[in-house]
């Protein structure tokens, strides 16, 4: 999701009276205006977006308990990072929070909790794999039922990469376990290759 990105200058100048008139003016650099709708795109999509809490033996081999972000790649199926879940039995232990968000008024939304199911459906893929190349630092795995049906998901593309040099990430997330948030602001993209896309966004 993109923000407007402009400044306001001062222009002064005399009236007819000899006094000063302050006025604003915009000075656009750039331009990341949107349609409208792609708030409405935005919040839809973010209800695919979910708190993971997980516990086990984590991808550092350290025992104890954590959280991350997962979203829905389709109805059944979780999408999230190899180190918030690095293997089945981790997985096994782990649930989905859906609607872990805010209300305007500052209360909680009524929170859904889903089991992940790795019996069912597992992939992962570290960040550096056992050859020593560079893995893709991404998971797969089956949830129960079809939450996606109620939260919607979003169907991944199948391109390398959709996003180019400079272009801006938005990025829905439950940072630090923390409700739901969105990065809008300082996201640029600054690099990628074919496995990797580094980003300026906060996550």
């Amino acid at each position: 999701m993109k923000q407007p990105s402009e400044t306001a200058e001062e222009i002064r100048r005399l009236d007819g009276n000899g006094e000063h008139d302050v006025r604003e003016t915009e000075q656009i650099f750039g331009n990341d205006l949107r349609p409208a709708y792609w708030l409405e795109e935005g919040a839809a999509r973010s209800c695919a977006v979910c708190k993971i809490e997980a516990s086990g033996i984590d991808y550092e081999g350290n025992s104890g308990s954590w959280s991350g972000t997962g979203f829905l790649v389709a109805p059944g199926i979780l999408c999230t990072n190899h180190d918030v879940i690095n293997n089945r039995d981790v997985a096994a232990r782990s649930r989905g929070l859906f609607d872990f968000a805010a209300l305007p008024d500052g209360s909680v939304r009524q929170v859904s909790t889903v089991r992940l199911r790795p019996d069912k459906l597992f992939w992962t893929s570290p960040v550096v794999a056992e050859d020593g190349s560079g893995g893709l630092d991404a998971m797969f795995v089956a949830v129960d039922g079809d939450p996606g049906t109620t939260f919607s998901h979003m169907s991944l593309l199948r391109q390398t990469f959709s996003v180019g040099d400079k272009d801006k990430l938005n990025i829905i997330q439950h940072p630090s376990g923390r409700l739901k948030e969105v990065a809008i602001r300082d996201n640029t993209v600054t690099w990628q290759d074919a496995r990797v896309v580094r980003y300026e966004s906060d996550t």
